[in-house]
């Protein structure tokens, strides 16, 4: 299983194009074997770049684009200071954001960390939300994809929310 660690954040362009033009590079001049790896974690975290992209411009099939056609939203949180789970149908978030009026929903990724075995990565990152210009809350993402006909596609996304404790960014 290979582990990678990197800082791409969506918010700003210019550094995760430099991101990707390095993986690029170190792809085309890596030793035979050592380029698919490192093409894989770079396509996974373009997928979830795509996605929230994707929220912020509230571009349908763009969000559709992403996610496998049986993935699902899931949340680890507490309700009542007990620890729940729950879960939405992606059509359902997608549908949610599509249709969202009022301030942009902009989700900034921090420090992702890839692994890739086979057809399945997992991509864990932070994130801080914000609701157009105004911080809504922090938390983590987890993401698992499978490789598919048509490229890499998430099947789960789950994760967390806080209010309290974010770092600053």
């Amino acid at each position: 299983m290979r582990t990678s660690s990197f800082n791409p954040t969506p918010h700003r362009r210019t550094r995760a194009a430099g991101w990707a033009a390095a993986f690029l590079m170190g792809a085309l001049l890596a030793a035979p074997g050592e380029g698919t790896a490192q093409t894989d974690e770079q396509e996974t975290v373009d997928m979830v770049v795509r996605l929230f992209d994707g929220m912020r411009e509230r571009d349908r099939a763009k969000l559709e684009s992403v996610f496998h056609e049986t993935a699902r939203l899931m949340r680890a949180g507490e309700r009542d200071g007990q620890p729940m789970v729950s879960v939405t149908p992606i059509d359902q978030f997608i549908e949610r954001v599509a249709s969202a009026q009022g301030p942009i929903w902009d989700e900034r990724i921090y420090n992702p960390v890839v692994q890739v075995d086979g057809n399945l990565a997992a991509v864990w990152v932070e994130y801080d939300f914000y609701l157009g210009d105004e911080f809504s809350h922090c938390g983590v993402d987890a993401l698992h994809m499978a490789r598919t006909e048509s490229g890499w596609k998430i099947i789960q996304i789950t994760d967390t929310q806080q209010r309290e404790g974010c770092p600053d960014r």
